[in-house]
């Protein structure tokens, strides 16, 4: 071994042992993140009975098999520095990888439909069977993961070099696989969180409007009623005032949602992109930016752990009745 050869090793070794623990400290989150909100759904009645939950299940499962199925094996690459589990394994891993992650960026913009629907036409949406639109929901959701993720086990890919595992690099197949996972998604799901911030923002100004408009009736009449009414006032007042801060958290809660999906995602399907017309970074920095897509998987349970006060008190209950038994 040589003098330079001698120095650079514990760079290097160093430098692998930062970049593997950081991988399997993602891996932790990312399986304890998202059992916790499985385990919380399953077997909370309330959650249960609020539909939307049974997609947020399901969102959990997909990151959770990112955790649990691909990133164990990208932790082998990472250590190894090549491909050592045969291609065969190599194809279905990048299949799975595929699958899972355009599955949670698929359910993710399920979410935010429901969310708007429910606000746009809430007696439509309060009419419509919700166990059957839930599941052909997750159905689809998986379903059109399935499309995007396949194609390159029946051929369209390019040829794998030895002891290399790489995804198609075919231009069509990356512009294919790239607005599926995310460019048409993140389209609908901003464009779907615009018109929830609308409808939101018209809902409190006619809410102001009527409340004034009830105050000058309240005012007229309250000579003659006594105060019964303005006890019925201020009860509706706080229910409207509860129902609008419940509306207000679940747009807060899709808008947390959507910009950690953006920040975590965007950096990999633009290089990704970039890759497919032959322009590459070096695996050091294109690496990384992977791996940050990786960790949206992780952010999703937090930011329903912290921010979901339905998830928050479901997960508290579960909890205490847990370590009674």
């Amino acid at each position: 071994m040589t003098n330079e050869e001698s120095n650079t090793y514990p760079i290097s070794w160093l430098c692998g042992l930062v970049t593997s623990s950081s991988i399997l400290s993602i891996i932790v989150i990312i399986i304890m993140g998202n059992c916790i909100v499985i385990w919380t759904i399953l077997h909370d009645n309330r959650l249960r009975q609020q539909h939307q939950y049974w997609i947020v299940a399901s969102l959990a499962i997909a990151d959770l098999s990112v955790g649990l199925i691909v990133m164990p094996m990208t932790l082998i690459y990472e250590i190894w520095k090549k491909w050592v589990l045969g291609l065969v394994l190599c194809e279905i891993w990048l299949a799975l990888d595929v699958l899972f992650v355009t599955s949670s960026n698929l359910h993710i913009c399920a979410i935010a439909i429901h969310r708007f629907v429910s606000m746009k036409f809430p007696v439509k949406y309060a009419s419509l069977p919700h166990n059957k639109v839930t599941t052909i929901t997750i159905i689809l959701a998986w379903l059109l993961s399935l499309i995007i993720s396949l194609p390159p086990l029946i051929g369209w890919r390019h040829q794998q070099r030895n002891q290399e595992c790489v995804i198609s690099s075919d231009l069509g197949y990356v512009l294919y696989s790239a607005s599926g996972s995310f460019y048409i998604p993140i389209t609908i799901i901003l464009f779907v969180y615009w018109r929830i911030h609308k409808i939101t923002d018209e809902y409190s100004r006619r809410r102001l409007r009527e409340s004034y408009r009830c105050s000058k009736v309240l005012e007229q009449s309250q000579s003659l009623s006594g105060d019964s009414d303005n006890v019925l006032q201020q009860r509706r007042e706080t229910i409207h005032k509860k129902l609008r801060n419940k509306e207000r958290q679940a747009t807060f809660l899709i808008g947390l949602i959507l910009i950690g999906f953006i920040a975590l995602w965007l950096p990999f399907f633009t290089l990704y992109v970039i890759g497919g017309f032959g322009y590459s970074l070096p695996d050091e920095v294109f690496q990384p930016i992977f791996w940050l897509g990786y960790f949206n998987s992780g952010v999703n349970p937090i930011i329903y752990a912290v921010f979901s006060p339905d998830f928050k008190q479901a997960f508290n209950r579960e909890f205490k009745h847990f370590i009674t038994l």
